[in-house]
């Protein structure tokens, strides 16, 4: 996108030059085009939808194995299946697992850093929340409780 703007307003400051006359503005056209090749090739080289569409993948997938990972532990451990059976099931889970695992892109140590730590500052908040709304609740239970104490 950024690169198609780029060329564009060198296409448009060489079109200027041409109709004006005016000398400055090759040397913007020069930059703004060269800009734009080198933005087009870096976006053709990283191919950044790519990358989105493998991370999407991957949630799906590891969204996927949650799923399974609870139903096994919250439905089929309580029904009448055999420990075979049972084991069977593991197996494949651990299977599923291991392809999700492979297929997954490789996440830099550093953005997993600062992932877990956007994480932690969120529950942070949340932890917070809930305790000032607790407080809400009791002080609203003092108050109706000393209402109803008045009203007797």
């Amino acid at each position: 996108m950024s690169a198609v703007l780029f060329g564009v307003v060198g296409g448009g400051t060489a079109a200027g030059t041409v109709a004006l006359g005016t000398s400055w503005s090759i040397p913007i056209a020069a930059v703004l085009s060269t800009t734009a090749g080198l933005l087009a090739a870096a976006n053709s080289f990283l191919k950044p939808s790519d990358r989105v569409e493998a991370h999407k993948r991957a949630g799906d997938g590891w969204s996927i194995l949650t799923d399974k990972a609870k139903k096994i532990g919250q439905l089929d451990i309580h029904c009448t299946q055999t420990h075979e059976e049972m084991l069977k099931k593991l197996d494949t889970f651990l299977e599923d697992k291991k392809k999700v695992t492979a297929e997954s892109p490789v996440i830099p140590q550093r953005m997993y850093d600062k992932a877990v730590k956007r994480i932690e500052k969120m529950d942070e908040r949340i932890k917070k929340k809930k305790k000032t709304d607790e407080e809400a609740a009791k002080a609203r239970d003092r108050t109706v409780k000393k209402v109803n104490e008045d009203d007797k």
